[in-house]
C-alpha cells in the first residue's frame, strides 16, 4: 500500500533508512559558502578547494547571491570574472562574450539600452552609490558548465539604487573557450574596493535520489 500523505506535528527519524526511487521537484539549493564584507576588500573570490568551496561537476548549476554590495568609490559597477587555474589569475580582455540589457530611472528620466562587452562574464552596468544607506547593489548569478572542459555560461540579474538612478540589468555571458575547465569565480567593482556586502555561493541539484 502506497503512503501518500504524512500528517503529524513531529516525526522521529532517529534511525537508518534506505530510500529508492526518484525525488522530483524544482531542485535543491545547498549553501556552500558565505562571505560578509565589512571593510575594504578588492574582490570576493570563490575558488574550488579553498574554504570548503566546491566548483566542479558535483552540481549541475551554481548560484551566487549578492546582497547590498556597496563600493568604496562612488559610481562603480559589479563585474564577474572566471579562472581556470584555481584563482591564480582571472581572464579579462577579449576572453568573454557578454550581452546586457539595462533599464534605469531617476524619477524623471527613464531609459533602456542594450550593450556588448567582452572583458568580463557578467555586469550590472550602472554605477553603485558608495553611500551604504542607499541600499547597494543586489543580484543573482547563475553559472552553468563549471567543472567541465566546455563553455561556461552565466545568467546574471541585478537591481538596486545606483549613483543617482534606480536600475535593473539582465546580463548574459559566456567564457569564450569551449575547452577550458573553470574552477574559480571573482566578483569585483570596476575599480577600488568593496566596502560592504554579503555574498553567498550555492550548489543547485535537480535530483536528490536516482
Amino acid at each position: 500500500m502506497a503512503l501518500s500523505k504524512i500528517q503529524a506535528e513531529s516525526m522521529n527519524l532517529a534511525d537508518t533508512f534506505a530510500f529508492s526511487g526518484t525525488v522530483s521537484g524544482t531542485g535543491t539549493r545547498e549553501i556552500l559558502r558565505t562571505v560578509t564584507i565589512s571593510s575594504a576588500t578588492s574582490s570576493v573570490d570563490f575558488v574550488h578547494g579553498s574554504n570548503s568551496v566546491v566548483l566542479d561537476t558535483t552540481y549541475p548549476r551554481y548560484e551566487i547571491h549578492i546582497n547590498a554590495m556597496t563600493p568604496s568609490n562612488n559610481g562603480q559597477h559589479i563585474r564577474v570574472y572566471l579562472s581556470s587555474d584555481g584563482g591564480s589569475s582571472y581572464y579579462g580582455d577579449s576572453a568573454y562574450n557578454n550581452f546586457t540589457h539595462r533599464q534605469y530611472t531617476n524619477g524623471s528620466t527613464t531609459a533602456t539600452s542594450d550593450n556588448y562587452f567582452n572583458d568580463f562574464a557578467s555586469y550590472n552596468y550602472l554605477g553603485l552609490s558608495s553611500t551604504a544607506n542607499k541600499g547597494g547593489g543586489h543580484g543573482t548569478i547563475e553559472i552553468s558548465g563549471i567543472g567541465n572542459a566546455k563553455r561556461t555560461v552565466i545568467n546574471g540579474q541585478y537591481w538596486g539604487y545606483g549613483d543617482g538612478y534606480y536600475f535593473a540589468t539582465r546580463s548574459f555571458g559566456a567564457y569564450e573557450s569551449d575547452s577550458v575547465t573553470i574552477n574559480a569565480v571573482r566578483i569585483a567593482p570596476t575599480s577600488g574596493n568593496i566596502a560592504s556586502g554579503i555574498f553567498k555561493l550555492f550548489g543547485v541539484r535537480w535530483w536528490l535520489i536516482e
